[in-house]
């Protein structure tokens, strides 16, 4: 593992960690186009994570510093996106539900970054990776039904189709990707512990 810092795979980290921070200001403006460009730099960011990791392996540039701060990037970005939705529209997404995410994901990174401190990177299982796809979905999703519905045309589209099934469906299916990605967040999260489990007693509990 390379000690170097200026790779694409850490730029991108860097500039991930940033991008959750614009996330806070650009989606705080009761704006619609506002909020579209912090679903956009959310979109980016995303994205970044998803390419930046399989380049530093075919590169061979995986180094000390990602392997920390790559994690903490990510929970950053999804934190704040899952406490924007809760925060500014809580039909979609209870706060109950947000902190609940909060607690497993940032749990889980911290008992993988003592690990990483012991010598041992523990990569994601098929659990992580189905929970972290439906979370890219969530927050996306979420985020656009809210930009749609800010500023002044937004207030007027929330009153024409307040009561009518139309608002059912908009805040129902938003719903339902939020509880669907807390419930298998906090399932990976079960299973993630009962394997580290496992692998302590098959190694006699070190």
């Amino acid at each position: 593992m390379k000690n170097a810092f200026w790779t694409y795979s850490n730029v991108a980290t860097v500039l991930r960690a940033v991008a959750a921070l614009l996330l806070i200001p650009l989606l705080a403006v009761n704006d619609p186009y506002v909020r579209l460009i912090g679903l956009f730099t959310f979109g980016v960011a995303a994205l970044s994570d998803f390419f930046d990791g399989r380049m530093a392996r075919r590169r061979n540039e995986q180094t000390s510093f990602g392997v920390i701060a790559d994690p903490i990037a990510d929970k950053a970005l999804t934190g704040i996106g899952f406490l924007a939705v809760s925060l500014i529209e809580p039909r979609l997404l209870p706060l109950p539900l947000t902190l609940l995410i909060l607690v497993r994901e940032f749990g889980i990174t911290a008992y993988r970054l003592v690990q990483v401190r012991n010598g041992r990177v523990i990569a994601a299982d098929r659990w992580g990776k189905w929970k972290t796809g439906l979370q890219m979905t969530t927050i996306p999703v979420d985020l656009l039904i809210i930009a749609v519905l800010s500023g002044p045309r937004g207030a007027i589209w929330r009153e024409a189709m307040a009561g009518t099934w139309r608002e059912t469906i908009v805040f129902g299916s938003g719903l339902v990707l939020g509880i669907s990605a807390t419930i298998l967040t906090v399932v990976s999260g079960i299973q993630f512990i009962r394997a580290e489990r496992v692998r302590r007693r098959e190694s006699g509990g070190e």
